[in-house]
């Protein structure tokens, strides 16, 4: 027994949670884990967590290449997202990668590339069960220091874990929970070190889209599709502001009530500068995750905690009402954003992009956001 708690404790604090799912296969460490307990370090649980249940669900692959981490994320009804398992596994098992460059891919027979934006590298159209749903795929740095057998550690996969599972209205996991949630995808070379997240709940999603469907894509009303394409605004946009004449319409999707490309891409495929207006609900999206995001995760900042965040943001007014404004300066990447609580709703007023184009574009996202008025 002290054999094997020495190396349980050696094996936690080389590669936290990964030993949960390896530990019977190192050599010289081969605990015999339980079905009904086992424990991580002196975090003991007697049973696994429910098993999670709801209509819809979220499917993400993860993958670590240089120093980003790489998510192809699927969301909609449960059922539908199961039937597409099968391809989305084959499909993640032949993406190539090739240290901090974009990933590659050949598109399966009936998929359809729908193209980037400011928020996601692209979004891919996949058929399943007599529909499409979306794959949005996107990327957030990562320091490689911090990788453990070229994966993330247990920490950063918990805390996009359990973002997701807020957007499912799951209750958040512990780091010793991980292990029921995630996977390694089984594929051969250096394509193994693809992670399976698998999630399942009621998704969160904004008003005005049918419960189940915040991964399916959406089509604009009769007789709003050409409004749109020429406004930038969703027909269900729930706002109006003044646009800045430089900037002109951008892409549409569920998510977004508003879209405008301040810059056209300068490199084949890669996604426009674009300022997006997105509502989601407020009890998942709390003030202080969101700034992090911002600023770890797409700026490269450090993140701050609840007593610093008052410092880190500025008061500013929508609509004659109070919000939050975070301005996340990076290196080479930056984002301005706007927060606003409204009731359940909360509002992000974003601009991403190189720090030369959003520093040259703030003052017009400024006045953008100022103007905006609610319907």
């Amino acid at each position: 027994m002290p054999v094997i708690r020495s190396c349980l404790l050696h094996i936690r604090q080389r590669i936290g949670w990964l030993a949960v799912l390896l530990a019977a296969g190192l050599s010289g460490c081969q605990p015999a884990l339980e079905t009904d307990s086992y424990s991580v370090g002196a975090e003991p649980f007697a049973q696994p967590p429910p098993v999670d249940s709801g209509p819809d669900a979220i499917l993400v692959g993860m993958r670590v290449s240089g120093e980003n981490v790489w998510f192809f994320k699927v969301s909609g009804p449960a059922e539908t997202v199961s039937a597409a398992q099968p391809a989305v596994r084959e499909f993640l098992a032949k993406v190539q990668f090739d240290g901090d460059q974009p990933p590659t891919w050949e598109l399966p027979s009936g998929w359809r590339d729908l193209g980037g934006s400011s928020d996601r590298f692209t979004t891919l159209q996949l058929p399943s069960a007599g529909t499409t749903l979306e794959m949005a795929v996107s990327s957030l740095r990562i320091e490689p220091k911090t990788l453990m057998d070229g994966l993330p550690p247990s920490e950063y996969l918990q805390r996009n874990v359990n973002r997701w599972r807020r957007q499912l209205a799951a209750p958040e996991v512990t780091k010793f929970e991980l292990p029921h949630y995630v996977s390694r995808l089984e594929t051969e070379g250096d394509n193994s070190r693809w992670l399976l997240v698998r999630l399942q709940g009621r998704l969160q999603i904004p008003s005005g889209m049918p419960p189940g469907h915040e991964g399916l894509r959406s089509e604009a009303a009769p007789g709003g599709s050409t409004s749109a394409a020429e406004t930038g605004f969703s027909p269900r946009a729930g706002f109006t502001a003044d646009v800045p004449a430089a900037w002109t319409p951008g892409r549409l999707s569920s998510l977004r009530r508003a879209a405008f490309v301040v810059e056209k891409p300068t490199q084949p495929g890669a996604p426009p500068v674009e300022v997006t207006v997105i509502v989601l609900p407020a009890d998942a999206n709390p003030l202080l995750d969101n700034v992090n995001r911002w600023r770890r995760d797409q700026a490269g900042l450090p993140a701050v905690r609840e007593e610093e965040l008052a410092a880190a943001t500025e008061p500013f007014q929508v609509a004659g009402k109070p919000a939050t404004y975070v301005k996340a300066i990076g290196a080479r990447e930056s984002v301005l954003g706007v927060i606003q609580y409204r009731g359940a709703e909360a509002w992000f007023f974003k601009l991403q992009g190189p720090t030369d184009v959003v520093q040259r574009e703030q003052a017009r996202f400024e006045s953008f956001v100022r103007s905006a008025r609610y319907e």
